[in-house]
């Protein structure tokens, strides 16, 4: 049996998630089983529903294709019983079970010296410019940029680190056949050819849904040793993230707002309730990590 192609299979199973799938791939003695012996165990132990098992071969040959289509798309796949697995995100609560990733994939395991800089898609100016500040001038300290491919802040990140070759992550909320928004597709193959990554834990071919992108924001935390709010409203999705980090025991700094408008709100926040520190520029950022 492959245990990317079951993890994937199990994933079209009613009911079953990431928890329970780990809880069935932990129950076996080995891997080293045959599809049918695999069958009979989930079976045996009743896993899985009666109606669902009948249609299990069709779900494995289904996931089958699906990784035939990931590995010609140079999508390298790893699980959680890996070696290669990024360490840092087994220790997480609700770990991924498996990664998605096309690029460096050593730019996952450089966990002392990553930071995840995000903030809302619609920044103002001074956001923009600060964001892509920090990536820059963390990269040049060997430092990888984690951030979520979005349009304003992530964007910034992104291009920040590239502009030093720095290496940087995209953690993205859907498969990696396709990359949103659309803008960003040239800075995705930028990512790639600099030495960074894109990595995703939805299979090849699967479309984002709402509830992802708040999956994903845990990813972006879980790979990060600190996480740099920029710009964010009190219920922006940045917010998410920062609540990951501070699950995650994370260190959380966030920009000081610049001016009273909603969009500062998230910053003031988490400020005011001491879960950041707070920072008023890049330059004092820095000598807050020196």
């Amino acid at each position: 049996m492959n245990i990317n192609e079951v993890i994937i299979a199990l994933s079209f199973v009613k009911g079953i998630g990431k928890v329970k799938t780990k809880k069935i791939l932990t129950s076996l003695q080995n891997f080293n089983l045959t599809n049918e012996e695999f069958i009979d165990h989930i079976k045996n132990e009743n896993m899985i529903n009666e109606n669902e098992i009948v249609f299990f071969k069709q779900y494995l040959s289904k996931a089958n294709k699906i990784l035939e289509i990931t590995n010609n798309s140079k999508i390298k796949v790893v699980n959680y019983f890996e070696e290669q697995f990024p360490k840092q995100l087994k220790t997480i609560p609700n770990p991924p079970i498996q990664l998605f990733i096309k690029g460096n994939i050593d730019s996952l395991n450089n966990f002392e010296k990553s930071i995840a800089v995000i903030g809302t898609r619609n920044p103002i100016d001074f956001s923009k410019k600060i964001a892509f500040e920090i990536a820059e001038k963390f990269s040049k300290k060997d430092y990888v940029i984690v951030s979520g491919l979005a349009k304003g802040c992530d964007t910034a990140a992104h291009e920040g680190c590239l502009k030093n070759n720095g290496s940087t992550v995209a953690v993205l909320a859907h498969g990696l056949h396709d990359i949103f928004p659309k803008s960003n597709v040239g800075l995705s193959e930028k990512i790639i050819m600099s030495g960074g990554c894109l990595v995703s834990e939805y299979y090849h071919g699967k479309d984002p849904e709402d509830h992802f992108f708040i999956e994903r924001d845990r990813l972006q935390s879980g790979l990060s040793t600190s996480v740099i709010l920029v710009e964010s409203e009190i219920d922006g999705g940045s917010m998410h993230t920062i609540k990951f980090a501070k699950l995650q025991g994370k260190k959380v700094y966030a920009m000081k707002p610049v001016n009273n408008s909603s969009s500062f709100l998230g910053n003031k926040k988490v400020i005011d309730d001491k879960t950041a520190i707070e920072f008023q520029n890049t330059q004092r950022l820095i000598k807050i990590f020196d």
